[in-house]
């Protein structure tokens, strides 16, 4: 397999990794951080898709930046939280990470931030595999790594908002604590036992 291409964990399947886009790295929003938190027991060991900056924001004991390829660590965590690269094929290679990571017992409980993707394959297998998910009622609002914000100065790009609507994703054993904690943000669904 080339340096560029990596099979996923679950089902085999090759796929090509390009350089993360500018527009993957965006910082995780406290509305979302706390409740997260709140439901995980405490602060978050590992962000596996992360940044020195947004790390100012989740607060991770440890976390993975691109120069340090989240994808090829173990994510042994008692508690952590993933806001992974939303581009695809991104997104589905950190979902796959996540969820071999949970069912071979490194994560033990986990909270994950995607777009609303319903019909992509990474999203169904968080459908099938989640313990818990809220599709919020409202767009979140990301902040920008301060070199894109300086940089869509320059340019004169004029700020624009989220377009895009986001489910909040649960592994672990409080499905239940998730449900009362993530309620007043949107719909919640648990997985039938």
């Amino acid at each position: 397999m080339g340096k560029n291409v990596i099979a996923l964990p679950l089902t085999g399947k090759e796929l090509r990794v390009p350089q993360p886009r500018d527009t993957d790295e965006y910082i995780s929003p406290a509305v979302i951080l706390d409740p997260a938190r709140e439901v995980l027991g405490g602060a978050f060991d590992l962000d596996p898709a992360s940044s020195y900056e947004a790390n100012q924001y989740v607060q991770a004991d440890q976390f993975f930046s691109v120069a340090d390829d989240g994808l090829t660590k173990d994510w042994c965590a008692e508690r952590l939280w993933l806001n992974p690269p939303f581009s695809w094929p991104l997104v589905q290679l950190f979902v796959d990470k996540l969820l071999l990571e949970y069912a071979e017992g490194r994560t033990r409980a986990g909270v994950c931030l995607t777009n609303s993707s319903t019909s992509a394959n990474w999203y169904q297998w968080l459908l099938e595999r989640a313990e818990a998910f809220c599709i919020l009622e409202k767009r979140l609002q990301f902040r920008k790594p301060l070199h894109q914000r300086e940089e869509d100065r320059r340019n004169g790009k004029k700020k624009t908002g989220n377009q895009y609507a986001q489910t909040v994703w649960y592994l672990g054993p409080q499905a239940e604590r998730f449900a009362e904690v993530f309620d007043r943000f949107g719909y919640i669904q648990r997985r039938a036992v």
